[in-house]
């Protein structure tokens, strides 16, 4: 509890007039001290967060700092209102206490000084901090998206042995084309065209047979040569054009 006083009121009157004469004067107030222990803790406690708590918010942040009850916080408050450093609010049934603005003891110019100097400080160095934090956040993202060190392994392994098998491959090639020169390889060019002429030739007889085959029996051209058993190596092979359609329909016709 703080000094004693001859009564309540006065003590009241006494702070109040103290108050405004630290105002006036522009003289710093100094942070009280209580004998009672609960007393100084729910003071302090309000003076360092100086916003307005709830009893029950009081209580909880208290929780962890003592084994004050409810009853005894509600004792506390109830004498710090009436002694003028605490105020109370009422907002229908709820109450909120908050710290009285002229008990808060306020800095010098020089501590003022001190602290905006050191947020400054801070500022740039959460700055710096957060651009670190871009490029690492950056980086782990990168290495997120490559495979882990056992998938990697499996990877190299499987393209070495793809690799070996490809160049065992290219030297059977190269063996089979070590007697082939360029007039060789010129004359199987040209009977490559020439049997891909031919073939293209025989397609276009046979799907056009198969085409006036299936108008004359009313057939679908694709089941007819299943039925008829002809293999093709392309499925698209009676696919035919429009022209190819009206001829083999005038050639029915006729």
């Amino acid at each position: 509890m703080p000094a004693k006083s001859p009564s309540t009121r006065k003590k009241r009157a006494r702070t109040k007039d103290e108050d405004e004469e630290n105002v006036d004067t522009g003289n710093q107030t100094t942070a009280p001290t209580f004998r009672d222990k609960n007393l100084q803790l729910v003071h302090d406690f309000l003076a360092s967060q100086n916003r307005p708590f709830s009893l029950q918010n009081i209580l909880d942040s208290l929780a962890n700092k003592g084994d004050m009850k409810k009853a005894a916080l509600d004792k506390a408050l109830t004498e710090l209102v009436t002694s003028e450093y605490v105020t109370c609010k009422e907002y229908g049934k709820a109450k909120l206490y908050l710290i009285r603005q002229k008990n808060i003891a306020l800095p010098s110019a020089e501590e003022t000084a001190a602290l905006d100097s050191r947020l400054e400080t801070l500022a740039n160095e959460l700055e710096e901090l957060s651009a670190e934090c871009q490029v690492l956040e950056a980086k782990i993202s990168e290495l997120s998206a490559q495979p882990r060190t056992e998938e990697a392994k499996e990877r190299v392994a499987l393209l070495e042995t793809e690799t070996a098998t490809i160049d065992e491959r290219i030297e059977k090639l190269q063996v089979h084309c070590a007697g082939y020169d360029s007039s060789r390889r010129q004359y199987i060019q040209q009977q490559h065209e020439r049997a891909l002429k031919a073939l293209r030739l025989r397609r276009s007889r046979a799907r056009q047979i198969i085409l006036q085959m299936a108008e004359g029996m009313e057939r679908k051209p694709r089941e007819l040569a299943d039925e008829i058993g002809i293999e093709s190596d392309s499925d698209d092979w009676l696919t035919a054009s429009r022209s190819v359609v009206s001829n083999a329909r005038s050639k029915a016709a006729v």
